[in-house]
C-alpha cells in the first residue's frame, strides 16, 4: 500500500482481523457450532491490539524460564505461542533484528538494529496470521542492503533499485495467510485441515508446489516491471 508507514500498516491489519472475527460471528453461528468452536476468543478481538517489541519478547520469555533463546534468535512455534498466552487478544511483535529480516525493511530510526516490521501473532497458541514491513523508499540505503546481502549480482534487484530511482512512494505490504486465519476461527489444531479435500484430491500438493514455484517469478516481475513503469 503505497504512502502507508508501519504504524498505519498495523492498524490495517489490526482493523482486518476484527472484521474477520466479527463477520464469522455474525454470519457462521451454526457452523462455528457444529465445529464445536468456542467463540470467546473471537469475542475478545478487539482493535487496538497490544504491541510488544521483539526486545521485550524476548526479556518477556527469559523471565518465563526460556533459556534457549537470545536476542538475534527468530522464534520458534512455543516462544510464540509463550508470549501469546501473555495476551488475550492477537499480539503485534514488532521490529525485529534486521540480521533475520529481509534486506528490504526499513531501518527503525529509534533502534538501527531492527526493522520496522511486525508479525501478528493469533490467540491461543495458533501462532502467526499476518506479517508485513514497511519498505525502504531510499535509493541509497536499498543499494547499500542489497550489497550487505550478497544479492547485488542478481538482475531482479536491478529492477528494485530502478523502481525506487524513477518513481516510487514509501510503502508498507502485508501477507495473510487464509488457512492460518481459517485456523484461528475454526480452532483447527492443523493448516492442512483448513483445505478442503475435494481441492487435494483434485490437484496432488506436489503439482501445487511446482506450480507457484513457476509463477513466483513471474509475479514478481510483472509486478515490479508495472511498478517501475507507472
Amino acid at each position: 500500500m503505497a504512502f502507508y508507514n508501519h504504524e498505519d500498516s498495523l492498524v490495517v491489519q489490526e482493523q482486518y482481523v476484527q472484521y474477520l472475527a466479527e463477520n464469522v460471528l455474525e454470519n457462521c453461528k451454526l457452523d462455528l457450532e457444529a465445529l464445536g468452536r468456542d467463540t470467546t476468543a473471537l469475542e475478545k478481538i478487539k482493535a487496538p491490539f497490544p504491541r510488544i517489541s521483539y526486545t521485550d519478547a524476548i526479556e518477556l520469555l527469559h523471565k518465563k524460564g526460556f533459556d534457549d533463546i537470545e536476542w538475534g534468535d527468530d522464534f520458534g512455534s512455543p516462544h510464540e505461542t509463550e508470549i501469546a498466552n501473555s495476551f488475550d487478544q492477537p499480539v503485534f511483535i514488532v521490529n525485529y533484528p534486521k540480521a533475520i529480516k529481509s534486506f528490504y525493511m526499513s531501518t527503525n530510526p529509534e533502534d538501527p538494529r531492527t526493522v520496522l516490521c511486525a508479525d501478528l501473532i493469533a490467540p491461543e497458541g495458533y501462532g502467526e496470521i499476518i506479517g508485513g514491513s514497511e519498505r525502504i523508499s531510499d535509493y541509497d540505503e536499498l543499494k547499500e542492503r542489497i550489497v550487505e546481502s550478497g544479492l547485488n549480482a542478481d538482475l531482479r534487484m536491478v529492477l528494485r533499485l530502478a523502481q525506487i530511482r524513477y518513481g516510487s512512494a514509501f510503502r508498507i505490504r502485508t501477507w495473510s495467510g487464509t488457512c492460518s486465519c481459517l485456523v484461528l476461527r475454526c480452532a483447527a489444531r492443523e493448516r492442512n485441515s483448513t483445505v478442503p479435500k475435494i481441492i487435494k484430491s483434485f490437484i496432488p500438493i506436489k503439482s501445487m508446489e511446482i506450480l507457484g514455484s513457476l509463477m513466483s517469478p513471474f509475479c514478481y516481475w510483472r509486478e515490479n516491471i508495472w511498478l517501475t513503469i507507472i
